[in-house]
C-alpha cells in the first residue's frame, strides 16, 4: 500500500489556504491533527471538521501518526453522502457566521434536492 499524501497544517488558516488552492482538483488528502498533549498541539478535530465542510469536504478514517499526533483522512463529499446531525449544526453555524464557501454551499443545497439534508433544518 502506497503511503499516503500527509499535510502539515497547524492552523486552520493553514488547512483553509491548502484547501481554497485544492478542494476543487484533490480526491484526498491526511491532515495530521497533534493530540493536545503534543508541546505545540495546534488546530482541534473539530476546527478541522468545520474548516473542511466550508469547502464541501468531509473527514473518514483516522490512524496514528506518532506519539503526538495522528493523521484524518479528508475528501470531498461524495454525492449520495448522508449527513450526520452533528454536521447539520456544523454547517448552520457556518452559514450564519458567513464562512462557508460556494463549493460547501453547493453540497447543502444538493442535499436539500435530494433529500439527504435533515427536515426542519434550513
Amino acid at each position: 500500500m502506497n503511503e499516503p499524501e500527509v499535510l502539515e497544517a497547524r492552523t486552520v488558516g493553514e488547512w483553509e489556504d491548502w484547501l481554497t488552492r485544492h478542494h476543487d482538483s484533490a480526491t484526498e488528502i491526511w491532515l495530521r491533527l497533534y493530540n493536545k498533549s503534543a508541546p505545540e498541539p495546534g488546530m482541534s478535530y473539530g476546527e478541522a471538521v468545520e474548516v473542511a465542510l466550508c469547502f464541501g469536504w468531509i473527514d473518514s478514517l483516522a490512524r496514528r501518526y506518532d506519539d503526538v499526533s495522528r493523521i484524518q483522512r479528508f475528501s470531498p463529499r461524495k454525492s449520495r453522502s448522508p449527513w450526520s446531525a452533528s454536521n447539520v449544526q456544523r454547517v448552520q453555524r457556518l452559514i450564519d457566521s458567513g464562512r462557508m464557501r460556494e463549493a460547501g454551499l453547493r453540497q447543502v443545497e444538493a442535499a436539500k434536492a435530494d433529500g439527504r439534508w435533515p427536515a426542519g433544518h434550513g
